[in-house]
């Protein structure tokens, strides 16, 4: 097979004092702090062929010097692969242009390996990221003497949460709680939720996704996360019953809840969601279910009053279904669906089809002469949904914990080629509603007018966004100052920004710097 284009590398450097790091001649790194991992990004300083690694490790009075380092390659669409070098040569006195490529190594002696990565005299390193943390499921029972005449749930989560009461979902809000600085301000949102409760016997649960807390982001491979190492996903509830007479109910969530994994088994927002749904559980979120083998869950105690707001801003919605214009099969059982207009958002699949059944949709905004999506602007991002069926009766699924900028649908394991209906397009964005438009004689300039309008779309996502489709969808300050008139003319936008502007101010350094 063809090799992949390389796109960054990421390199972890652990050593017992200071080192500075050179790859191919060039300087790119140095670190001291013993026993801790240090990330470094190395950008697009590796080639195709031969690369040479260079550090120098002081090492300590009387001790040999220390080195674990390992490389993470991630290449243009998503593959990723661990690098290892042939082999490591080392010297107590460095030569002139010692870390050079083509410096001569005359007299260097091999190094001796004195254990795998987390062994040896260095131990476990402290790890400054790690993966994706995998869906899960929770849930609770309670009991109400009577019908209730006034409920609000008020609930806000690290990770992106969907909650269900008695079966039905409540709100049709997307990405909750949002995007800030989550160790200074957490959203929550509030529901009125008296018609989903009744007298007797109630459920309530929540599903659990990434999100922008634990997902991954960045456009190294999307290695960067809120979450810190051993940080799971989190739900934070309450939940305040009336019934007749005045009395009063609180349910919260405690360590009587319940949890499980779900039928999620990956979600990430750059590399899209597989879910499996020969491991759903139906009836999960409904009184009366069997769950057995389910495991009660942590409780970290009580959230901190100052980090906790109301949501400030329209929320992320599903705006418009997008159906295709034009189906193709540039290859047998390889299908292509064009949905006429790039734009942010997820597929819904519908279809009727054989336990096991694998259906693989891979989204990208751009064609390749052979009538197949191209990738390459995508970078490391998979933008890949995968879904499992069940078997049985017709199936529809949406991904939950995911979105990705596309025009394009690449579909491969449908049972028979897909209509109009098998997958349509649902366009996500902050539902800021319309506050003009603009419409002249000239078709031209309309066609740009509609060309900003769906770029604003895309890109308004909790915060303003570069990109809605590579590993990347940051809020850059530079991006969204210089679109932001333009943008006040098209929606109404006053309750986002004061959203955003408080991010800002959240994100601030000491030193008055803001990242982005």
């Amino acid at each position: 097979p063809p090799v992949p284009k390389p796109h960054f590398a990421i390199l972890a450097v652990a050593a017992d004092s200071r080192y500075v790091l050179f790859v191919n001649g060039r300087r790119v790194a140095a670190g001291k702090d013993a026993g801790k991992a240090n990330w470094h990004i190395l950008g697009n300083n590796l080639q195709v062929g031969r690369n040479v690694i260079a550090v120098r490790v002081d090492a300590a009075k009387g001790r040999p010097a220390t080195l674990a380092i390992g490389i993470r390659q991630s290449y243009f669409g998503g593959e990723r692969r661990e690098l290892k070098a042939q082999r490591w040569l080392c010297s107590a006195k460095a030569g002139k242009n010692w870390f050079q490529p083509d410096f001569k190594a005359d007299g260097w002696v091999e190094a001796r390996r004195l254990a795998p990565l987390a062994g040896g005299p260095l131990g476990e390193p402290e790890q400054s990221f790690d993966g994706p943390r995998r869906s899960c499921l929770m849930r609770k029972e309670f009991s109400l003497p009577a019908k209730p005449t006034r409920a609000r749930l008020y609930v806000t989560g690290l990770g992106w949460y969907r909650i269900h009461i008695n079966g039905m979902r409540v709100g049709c809000d997307e990405f909750r709680p949002g995007w800030t600085q989550y160790e200074k301000r957490l959203q929550y949102q509030v529901y009125e939720v008296t018609e989903l409760l009744r007298e007797g016997r109630n459920a309530i649960g929540a599903i659990l996704g990434n999100g922008w807390w634990s997902s991954g982001l960045g456009w190294a491979g999307g290695n960067e996360r809120h979450a810190k190492p051993g940080e799971n996903l989190r739900l934070l509830a309450q939940l305040e019953i009336e019934t007749a007479g005045g009395c009063k109910y609180t349910i919260s969530t405690d360590g009587t809840w319940s949890w499980h994994f779900g039928p999620i088994v990956e979600d990430t927002i750059y590399h899209g969601e597989h879910y499996d749904a020969r491991l759903a559980q139906p009836g999960w979120d409904r009184p009366g279910f069997d769950a057995f083998g389910w495991h009660p869950v942590k409780v970290l105690g009580v959230a901190e009053p100052g980090k906790l707001c109301a949501q400030k801003c329209e929320p992320v919605r599903v705006t418009q279904v997008l159906k295709p214009v034009k189906i193709t099969e540039p290859k047998p059982g390889l299908y292509v669906l064009d949905f006429g207009q790039n734009h942010s958002g997820r597929p819904r699949l519908k279809l009727q089809a054989p336990r096991g059944t694998k259906v693989t949709i891979e989204l990208a905004e751009i064609l390749r002469p052979d009538g197949l999506i191209d990738d390459i602007n995508l970078r490391s991002a998979r933008a890949t949904d995968v879904y499992i069926c069940r078997g049985g009766a017709e199936e529809t699924w949406e991904p939950a914990f995911t979105y990705h900028g596309y025009r394009y649908a690449q579909v491969s394991g449908l049972p028979a080629r897909p209509t109009a209906e098998t997958i349509v397009s649902h366009v996500l964005h902050n539902a800021t509603l319309p506050a003009g438009k603009f419409d002249c004689s000239n078709k031209l300039l309309n066609r740009i007018w509609r060309n900003v309008l769906w770029g604003q779309r895309s890109n308004f996502m909790s915060v303003p966004t570069d990109c809605p489709q590579r590993d990347e969808r940051l809020g850059w300050l530079g991006d969204a100052q210089a679109f932001c008139p333009t943008s006040i003319w098209n929606m109404h936008m006053a309750a986002f920004y004061t959203k955003w502007l408080r991010d800002i101010l959240d994100a601030q350094q000491p030193d008055g710097a803001v990242p982005g």
